[in-house]
């Protein structure tokens, strides 16, 4: 696959706190008129000039700062929304935290009828749903090309549906002090009380409405998944056993990180460390 063919990257891109490249996907594919390309650790910096038009979804809610032709924007990235930038576009990413996304390319010379304009906070609950299904295969190692396909065209028709942007949300330094906190402390026990004193003292009936409005899920939520997020890493990149690793992630035992990823992610952490999504650059065909 020639990765570079749907955008130029500039040098050093997400090269920023030793992620990868954005270019440097654990997993690629080709469809009939582009690539998706999925990130389990996700990137925190990169400038690209696209030669497809690009969607993307983020499974973790993220505070981004985006650079379109000079135009800046601060926004909230909510957990499972989407965004498209056209082809042509040369913009500049850098996101607070680096996180788990799927990224879908869709080459204008094949597909046409797109406005030539950006566009955020997406909301589609079929392709969020066809996503999140396309990782759970990705884990399992079962993705087919059908389903991939499927894929595309639930994202094409979301678009040409002209779905309703989410309420525009600027980034809450309050907020961003709540997640700065659980990247610090994710491994103890964090109570919606500590979190809200975090964002400035806020009361937690109030901080909880804040978060859950911004991010589109509560600030339990967010946690358990941080800790999933940070459990993943570890199966990847050590070789410690899970129960340790259950233990440095935050989980109170073995058991209750694989309730939890069987709950959100549909496989268990041993599966995670066997899948080669996880560990290694790989292609499904």
């Amino acid at each position: 696959m020639n990765i570079d063919a749907f955008a130029e990257w500039a040098p050093e891109s997400g090269a920023r706190r030793g992620v990868p490249p954005l270019a440097a996907a654990p997993w690629q594919a080709v469809h009939d008129s582009g690539y998706v390309l999925y990130y389990p650790q996700g990137f925190s910096r990169a400038e690209v000039t696209l030669h497809h038009h690009l969607i993307g979804i983020e499974f973790l809610p993220n505070l981004v700062t985006l650079d379109l032709g000079g135009h800046k924007i601060n926004t909230v990235v909510p957990a499972d929304s989407f965004y498209f930038v056209p082809a042509g576009a040369a913009v500049s990413i850098e996101k607070a935290y680096a996180c788990e996304y799927l990224l879908l390319t869709i080459d204008p010379a094949m597909v046409g009828g797109f406005e030539d304009v950006m566009r955020e906070r997406l909301n589609d609950q079929a392709f969020a749903t066809a996503a999140q299904g396309i990782r759970r295969n990705l884990l399992q190692g079962t993705v087919t090309k059908d389903e991939v396909s499927g894929l595309i065209t639930t994202a094409l028709r979301a678009l040409h549906h002209a779905p309703a942007p989410l309420p525009k949300t600027h980034p809450d330094a309050r907020l961003g002090q709540s997640l700065r906190l659980v990247g610090e402390r994710f491994m103890e026990k964090l109570s919606v009380e500590e979190l809200a004193r975090a964002a400035g003292n806020l009361s937690p009936v109030h901080f909880a409405h804040l978060f859950s409005a911004a991010f589109g899920i509560s600030a339990h939520q967010y946690l358990m998944q941080y800790r999933v997020h940070q459990a993943r890493r570890l199966l990847g990149e050590t070789g410690s056993r899970i129960a340790d690793i259950a233990y440095e992630a935050g989980f109170c035992s073995q058991a209750h990180m694989t309730e939890v990823f069987r709950r959100r992610l549909g496989v268990s952490p041993a599966l995670i460390r066997q899948t080669p999504v996880c560990t290694q650059k790989t292609s499904l065909w």
